[in-house]
C-alpha cells in the first residue's frame, strides 16, 4: 500500500494556539512579583512569628542550660560532700580500730586515753579534750593552752563516762562547744570519744582485776605461788648474772588447824590475814612474801650477803608471833616453824631450794612439837 505523507501545520499556527496560555502565565507571575499591601502584611506577620519563635527557643534553651548547670553544680557539690563524709567516716573507723587495738593491748591506760583525746581534738578542729577518770589524774590533749582544765566561765562541753553497768567512771570534757553541721564533727564524734574512753577504762579495770586475781592471794592480798615462781626465776637469773646470793624462807604456822576447828573458819581467815600483815611488815620492800598453801608462806629475799643474814631475817619473822593476835573478843597466841635455803649453796634452781627450805622447816616443826609434847607431859 502506498504511504501517504501529510504536511506539518505551519509554526505560526502553533504559536497562535499557545498564545492564550502564555498570556495567563505572564499575568500570574506579574501579580506575584508586584508588591501589595496584603502580601506585605502576611510576610511581616510570618517573619515576626518566626523571629518570636527563634527568640523564645533561644531563651528557653538558655534557661534550660542555666537550670541544668545549677542542678549539675548542686549534684557535684553533693557528691563531693558525700565523698568527703565517706572519707572522713573511713578515717574515723580506721582510727577507732587503732584505738580498739590499743585498748585490747597492754598499753598503759594513760596512753590509751591520750590517744582518744588527741583523736577527738584533731577531728574537732583542734579543740582540746580531757578525760578525768575517777581514780585520779587529768589525761588529754592540751597543746594550745597552758591550763589543765577549761577556765571557769568559758564555754565547754562535759559528758559523764559510764560503764556498761551504769557505774560512773569519769568525765570527758571538750574545751568549747562542738560546731553544728556534720554530725561527725559534733555530738556523734563526741559520743564516740566518750564511748571509747568508757570502754578503755572498763576493760583496763577488768584486765587489771584479772591480773591481780591470777597473781595475788584473794584472802591475804599477798602474792600467790604463781607470782612467787616468776620472781624466783627473775632472782635466779639476776644471781647468776651478778654472782649473788638469794634466800628462800619457808614458814609454816603451828597448830593452825586447831584454830579452825575450835573457833571456825572465819576466825581462821582473819588470823591468816593478820599473820600475813605482820610478816610483810618485817620484810623489806624488795622482798616478797607469798602464800603457797593453807597455812604455808614462803619469803623470797632477792639479795643476801651470806647465810647469817638470811637466818637473821628468819628470826625476825619468827619474832612477829611474840605478841598475841586479837580477833573480836579472842586473844590467840600463834607460832611458826621456819626453814632457810640459800642459793647457790643449797640448790641451783627453785625446786631444789624449796625442798631444802621445806626440810629445814619440817625439822624445826618437829622440835617445836616435841617441846610442846614434853611440856604437856611435864605438867
Amino acid at each position: 500500500m502506498p504511504m501517504v505523507f501529510r504536511a506539518a501545520p505551519p509554526l505560526s499556527a502553533a504559536l497562535a494556539a499557545w498564545e492564550p496560555a502564555n498570556r495567563a502565565l505572564t499575568s500570574l507571575v506579574s501579580v506575584a512579583t508586584l508588591p501589595g499591601w496584603w502580601t506585605e502584611r502576611h510576610l511581616l506577620f510570618v517573619l515576626c512569628a518566626l523571629c518570636s519563635s527563634v527568640v523564645a527557643a533561644l531563651t528557653w534553651g538558655a534557661i534550660l542550660r542555666h537550670r541544668m548547670r545549677q542542678q549539675t553544680d548542686i549534684l557535684r557539690r553533693t557528691m563531693e560532700e558525700e565523698a568527703a563524709r565517706e572519707r572522713r567516716r573511713a578515717f574515723v573507723e580506721r582510727e577507732r580500730g587503732r584505738v580498739l587495738e590499743a585498748i585490747n593491748s597492754s598499753m598503759p591506760l594513760e596512753q590509751v586515753l591520750g590517744m582518744i583525746t588527741s583523736f577527738i581534738s584533731e577531728q574537732m578542729n583542734g579543740l582540746c579534750c580531757w578525760c578525768v577518770p575517777h581514780n585520779g589524774g587529768i589525761l588529754g590533749c592540751n597543746k594550745t593552752r597552758g591550763v589543765d582544765l577549761p577556765v571557769e566561765g568559758m564555754p565547754h562541753t562535759r559528758r559523764d563516762i559510764h560503764s556498761s553497768s551504769g557505774e560512773q567512771l569519769g568525765i570527758f570534757i571538750l574545751d568549747g562547744v562542738h560546731p553544728p553541721g556534720d554530725p561527725l564533727a559534733g555530738s556523734e564524734l563526741l559520743d564516740l570519744g566518750v564511748s571509747l574512753a568508757a570502754l578503755a577504762i572498763d576493760n583496763r579495770r577488768l584486765y587489771e582485776d584479772l591480773i591481780h586475781r591470777s597473781e595475788y592471794d584473794q584472802l591475804t592480798e599477798i602474792p600467790n605461788r604463781f607470782l612467787l615462781e616468776c620472781r624466783i626465776s627473775s632472782s635466779l637469773t639476776s644471781a647468776q648474772r651478778h654472782q649473788q646470793r638469794f634466800a628462800l624462807i619457808y614458814i609454816d604456822l603451828d597448830r593452825f588447824k586447831r584454830i579452825n576447828d575450835q573457833y571456825g573458819h572465819r576466825i581462821g581467815d582473819v588470823f591468816l590475814q593478820k599473820v600475813a600483815r605482820r610478816l610483810t611488815d618485817r620484810l623489806r620492800s624488795r622482798d616478797t612474801l607469798a602464800r603457797v598453801g593453807g597455812d604455808e608462806f614462803i619469803a623470797l629475799i632477792p639479795i643476801v650477803r651470806d647465810r647469817s643474814e638470811a637466818e637473821e631475817i628468819a628470826r625476825r619473822l619468827e619474832n612477829c608471833f611474840e605478841s598475841p593476835f586479837v580477833i573480836d573478843d579472842l586473844i590467840l597466841q600463834g607460832s611458826a616453824s621456819v626453814g632457810v635455803a640459800i642459793y647457790p649453796e643449797d640448790g641451783g634452781d627453785a625446786h631444789e631450794l624449796k625442798l631444802v627450805a621445806d626440810a629445814a622447816m619440817y625439822s624445826s616443826k618437829q622440835k617445836v612439837e616435841g617441846y610442846h609434847r614434853h611440856e604437856r607431859e611435864f605438867f
